[in-house]
C-alpha cells in the first residue's frame, strides 16, 4: 500500500514538473517575441528543462538578454524557479532510493533451497486424519534397500508392495501412501540416488517403480539372466528337483526375460541329464516335446515333486549321479 501511494505521488509531482517545463518554455518563447519587435540586436535563447535516461532532471537556464519586465516576470524568477523544482525532484528519487529493500552479496551463499531434494513428490490427501503409524514404519525400514549388486531390486519392490497391502486408509491412493514410505525403504546408494533425482520427477508408483528398475537392474544384469536361461544344464550331484527350482530362479529373477513357456520348457528338457528325458519321454508316452505346453509344465511339477518327496542317494563310486530309490508314474 506504501508503494502504491509513493508511486502516486511520484507520478503527481512529474506532471506539475512538466507543467512548470511548458510554463516556462512559453513565458521565455513570449518574451523572446517581445524583444524581437522591441530590439533586433538582441538574442534570446530560451532556458532548457530535461529529463535524462535515468529520470535525472537537468536544468540549463541560460541567460535570456530581453525585457521579461513586460510580461510581469525577470529572468532571475524564471531561474530560481526552475531550480527549486529540479531540487524537490531530485528530493522525491532520493527518498524513493531510501525505501528500496537492500539485498546483501552473499544472500546468494545462504543454504535456503534445501526442499528441493524431492524427487519423489506423492499426490496431496484429502483426509486431514490421515496417519501413517509408526509401526509400518518400522516394518518398511527392517526391509532396506542399499544399493548392493547381490541385492534383487525386484524382490525389494516385492516385499514393499506386499507391506503396504497390509494398510489401507478410506480417500487416499495407493500413490499417496507408497510413494511417502519408499524413500524410508532406502539406504546409502540407493538414497543418494532418490536424493540426486530432479524435483517433483516422480508423482506415481508407476514412475517410481521404473525409475527405480532402470537405476538398479542393469541391461548387463538381464543380459547375464538370460544367458542363464538359454544355456541351463542340470549339474551332475543336482536332483532333479534342484534343478528345476534353479532353473525357475533365474526366471523370476529376471520376469522380462522373453521367454516363452514353449521355449523354457525345451531348454529344460535339454537341459536335463539323460536319465531324466527318458523319465519325461516315458511320462509323455514316447517323447515330452510333443506334449501340450500346459501338460507338460504340470509334468514337471509332478516329476519334481516326486522325486523330492521318495528321496534321491548318491552312488558312492563317483559321487555324482543321483539315482532314484523308488520307481513312480506320473499320470
Amino acid at each position: 500500500m506504501g508503494h502504491e501511494e509513493h508511486g502516486g505521488t511520484w507520478h503527481m509531482e512529474a506532471a506539475q514538473l512538466d507543467t512548470q517545463r511548458k510554463k516556462g518554455e512559453a513565458i521565455l518563447k513570449t518574451s523572446s517575441t517581445v524583444h524581437s519587435t522591441n530590439r533586433s540586436s538582441s538574442s534570446t535563447r530560451p532556458a532548457k528543462l530535461q529529463l535524462d535516461r535515468a529520470g535525472e532532471v537537468k536544468v540549463k537556464p541560460e541567460k535570456c538578454v530581453c525585457e521579461l519586465d513586460r510580461v510581469g516576470l525577470t529572468e532571475d524568477l524564471v531561474e530560481l524557479d526552475l531550480q527549486r523544482v529540479e531540487r524537490g525532484f531530485r528530493g522525491h528519487r532520493g527518498y524513493k532510493r531510501n525505501l528500496r529493500q537492500t539485498r546483501p552479496i552473499g544472500q546468494g551463499d545462504a543454504p535456503n533451497r534445501h526442499q528441493q531434494r524431492q524427487g519423489i513428490v506423492p499426490p496431496p490427501v484429502q483426509n486431514h486424519n490421515f496417519e501413517i503409524k509408526l509401526g509400518m514404519i518400522n516394518l518398511v525400514q527392517n526391509k532396506m534397500f542399499h544399493g548392493l549388486p547381490s541385492e534383487d531390486p525386484i524382490d525389494h519392490l516385492d516385499e514393499f508392495d506386499r507391506l503396504c497391502d497390509l494398510t489401507k486408509i478410506n480417500g487416499v491412493s495407493e500413490d499417496a501412501i507408497k510413494l511417502r514410505l519408499f524413500p524410508m525403504s532406502l539406504a546409502d546408494k540407493a538414497h543418494q540416488w532418490e536424493k540426486s533425482l530432479p524435483h517433483g520427477t516422480i508423482t506415481t508408483w508407476d514412475e517410481c517403480k521404473k525409475a527405480f528398475l532402470a537405476k538398479f537392474f542393469s541391461t548387463g544384469r538381464t543380459a547375464k539372466l538370460r544367458g542363464e536361461i538359454s544355456s541351463f544344464i542340470q549339474r551332475n550331484n543336482e536332483t532333479f528337483a534342484e534343478a528345476w527350482e534353479r532353473f525357475k530362479g533365474y526366471t523370476s529373477q529376471c520376469p522380462h526375460h522373453g521367454f516363452n513357456n514353449e521355449s523354457l520348457l525345451s531348454t529344460l528338457y535339454r537341459g536335463c541329464l539323460p536319465r531324466y528325458r527318458e523319465m519325461l519321454d516315458t511320462a509323455s508316452n514316447g517323447n515330452f516335446l510333443n506334449q501340450d505346453v500346459d501338460d507338460g509344465w504340470q509334468l514337471v511339477e509332478n516329476m519334481a515333486i516326486s522325486t523330492e518327496c521318495y528321496g534321491e542317494h548318491y552312488e558312492s563310486t563317483d559321487g555324482a549321479r543321483p539315482r532314484a530309490r523308488s520307481s513312480w508314474t506320473l499320470r
